[in-house]
């Protein structure tokens, strides 16, 4: 956080968890040091390591945004992506859920939306016509609690669809309520979706294709209710 004139007064990064705590660490000369803590590489401000990587900041301005939002300023870090994945044998045609691996970046469909969020998780899913032309829904959690949203705010995720499938034309919103911690009762927990900013896909060449659909306004979710759906 800057002050009216740039200097820096509050720090925070996110760490393990997807927890933000302050920055307790080194700097170098302005430049907070920060080491990879996680297999998703999460980071902490402190650790060791035989490899450095130096990234220039880009101050971004993410009210009504994710944080994929920098990538979307720079899409050739999309290709890179896949490259990368590719090189380290993360993609196969029929990677399972959890596996550490995914299908190809291609077969994807992005979602980009915000909600209000307490206490609780949501899914998305979105429809798409199988090979015969039957309408069928595809869900991000794949069926795996873990992989649900629980955090407020705005976030990017994608779902997998078949290769033979057709365009996306719809997406749907589930919320679950999230179990109690160490034997206390759950406290209440509420979802509200908010926004639907983009809807996109990766083109052959691995960049991202413009989006097909947005939306803005007020869909409250029942915990473990009904999904409800948005037409494109």
């Amino acid at each position: 956080e800057l002050d009216a004139h740039d200097a820096v007064i509050a720090e925070e990064f996110q760490g393990p968890g997807h927890e933000v705590p302050p920055f307790k660490g080194q700097h170098e000369a302005k430049h907070p040091l920060l080491w990879v803590a996680t297999d998703n590489n999460m980071v902490s401000d402190r650790g060791t390591t035989d490899v450095r990587y130096r990234l220039a900041p880009e101050q971004f301005d993410l009210h009504d945004v994710s944080r994929e939002v920098v990538m979307d300023a720079h899409p050739w870090s999309y290709a890179l992506a896949a490259q990368e994945m590719r090189r380290e044998g993360k993609i196969a045609d029929d990677a399972a859920p959890g596996s550490g691996k995914i299908p190809d970046p291609g077969r994807f469909v992005f979602v980009e939306a915000c909600t209000a969020l307490e206490n609780a998780a949501v899914a998305f899913a979105v429809r798409a016509k199988d090979a015969g032309g039957v309408e069928r829904w595809y869900d991000s959690d794949r069926g795996v609690p873990a992989f649900r949203i629980v955090r407020s705010g705005c976030f990017r995720g994608a779902v997998p669809l078949p290769a033979s499938a057709g365009r996306a034309d719809a997406i749907r919103f589930r919320a679950f309520a999230r179990p109690p911690q160490a034997g206390a009762p759950a406290p209440p927990g509420s979802v509200r979706v908010t926004r639907i900013n983009k809807v996109f896909t990766l083109g052959a060449d691995g960049l991202p294709q413009p989006s097909t659909f947005t939306w803005s306004g007020s869909l409250p979710l029942a915990l473990d209710g009904d999904w409800r759906e948005v037409v494109f």
